[in-house]
C-alpha cells in the first residue's frame, strides 16, 4: 500500500474523530448526550431490585425509553417540615414521592405537575399515578391511575381527574380529591401530624393496602380513611429521556 494512501486515511481517520468529538461537544453544550446511560434512582428507602421495578413502572406509563432522576428532597435529612419540602422542590418540574410508612409499606407517587407554593389549588394531571410498591401484608405490586372505568360516568371521572393533585402550602405532597393521599409533616402545633389515605375515591385505593396496619382492612368499592405516620419520604425529580 502506498504512503500516499496510507496518509489519505489516516487522514480521514482523524477528520472523522474530530467530527464525532465535534458532535459530542455540541451535545455536552445543550446538556444533552444521546448515548449517556440514565441516571439511577438514589434512595434510602428503595432497595436496588426496588429501584429497577420503579423505573420499569414509569417507563411504562410513560412510554420512555429511560428515566433520570434526581434527589430533590429526604425528610431526614433536609429537615422534616413542610417549609423544607416547598422550599427544596416547588418549581422542579415532574416528581416521584417515595413514602415509607410506620407499617413498613413503600410506596410511590407521581406527577408531571411541577410542586407550587399555593395556598390550596386543585390540579389535572392525566400522567399522574399511585405506586405500591412494598406490602408488609404481601400485596403485589399494584398501580393505581385515575381511571374511567372505575365510575360511574365521564362527567364523575372528569372531576376527579380534574383534581389529580392538590398543592397546599401546608402540606407536603398530595393526591387525589379530598385528598386520597395526604403527607402532614409534623410542626409546632402537630408534633404527632399524621398522614393518611383514602380507598375508594379518585384512585381507587385498595382499603389501607397502600399504607400498610395492624390488618388489611376493606377494598377498592369502601370510602374510609386511614391514617398512618411515615418513617421517611423522598421526593425525587423525573426527567423522560
Amino acid at each position: 500500500r502506498s504512503s500516499s494512501v496510507v496518509s489519505i486515511m489516516a487522514e480521514q481517520k482523524q477528520a472523522d474523530k474530530n467530527h464525532v468529538s465535534d458532535a459530542e461537544n455540541k451535545e455536552q453544550e445543550n446538556g444533552v448526550m444521546k448515548n449517556a446511560p440514565p441516571i439511577a434512582l438514589s434512595s434510602s428507602i428503595v432497595s436496588k431490585e426496588e429501584v429497577s421495578i420503579v423505573s420499569e413502572i414509569l417507563c411504562s406509563q410513560l412510554q420512555s425509553k429511560s428515566i433520570n432522576f434526581k434527589l430533590l428532597y429526604n425528610s431526614k435529612t433536609d429537615g422534616d417540615t413542610k417549609e423544607s419540602f416547598h422550599a427544596k422542590c416547588a418549581d422542579k418540574g415532574a416528581t416521584l414521592t417515595i413514602v415509607h410508612t410506620e407499617f413498613d409499606n413503600v410506596f410511590a407517587c407521581y406527577t408531571s405537575v411541577a410542586w407550587s407554593n399555593s395556598a390550596s389549588q386543585y390540579f389535572a394531571d392525566d400522567t399522574a399515578f399511585i405506586l405500591l410498591l412494598r406490602s408488609a401484608f404481601g400485596h403485589a405490586q399494584q398501580v393505581y391511575s385515575i381511571d374511567v372505568k372505575n365510575f360511574k360516568d365521564e362527567k364523575q371521572f372528569n372531576r376527579y381527574q380534574g383534581k389529580a393533585v392538590y398543592h397546599n402550602v401546608n402540606y407536603g405532597p398530595a393526591f387525589g380529591n379530598g385528598q386520597d393521599i395526604g403527607i402532614e409533616p409534623p410542626s409546632t402545633h402537630t408534633p404527632a401530624a399524621k398522614s393518611w389515605i383514602k380507598s375508594g375515591y379518585a384512585y381507587m385505593l385498595n382499603g389501607n393496602a397502600l399504607c400498610g396496619g395492624e390488618k388489611f382492612e376493606g377494598d377498592s368499592n369502601t370510602k374510609r380513611r386511614y391514617w398512618f405516620q411515615y418513617k421517611s419520604y423522598e421526593v425525587h425529580a423525573v426527567d423522560v429521556a
